[in-house]
């Protein structure tokens, strides 16, 4: 299945209408024009921040958003601290962890 238009976007729509779907699904992935695919991560939490260290090892820009800058960069530490972690143990190299936790954007606004 191809992502909808960006006009259609679903996850864009959610986001200008200052809604979040109660779910996130790899159907609601958008291609921007020439752009890599991006996913949101709502909730910068444990669960948030692991979902959004699973995209980013994937290739995945990730806009990590949360209510609050320090719920949002609390978030992006855990992220770098797993792929440290992940580095130590010799499972990925560090420019794989470098690049990984340079797909994350944080956001503290729908806006």
């Amino acid at each position: 299945m191809s992502p909808p238009p960006v006009g259609e976007c679903p996850v864009l729509a959610a986001a200008q209408a200052a809604e979040a779907p109660s779910q996130w699904t790899l159907s609601s992935l958008c291609l921007p024009p020439g752009g890599p695919l991006v996913q949101p991560s709502t909730g910068a939490g444990t669960m948030g921040s692991g979902i959004a260290q699973t995209l980013v090892m994937k290739g995945l820009k990730v806009i990590l958003f949360d209510t609050k800058h320090s719920f949002v960069d609390r978030g992006i530490s855990m992220v770098n601290k797993n792929l440290e972690k992940l580095v130590k143990k010799g499972t990925i190299t560090p420019e794989v962890a470098h690049a990984a936790a340079s797909r994350i954007e944080p956001a503290v606004s729908l806006d």
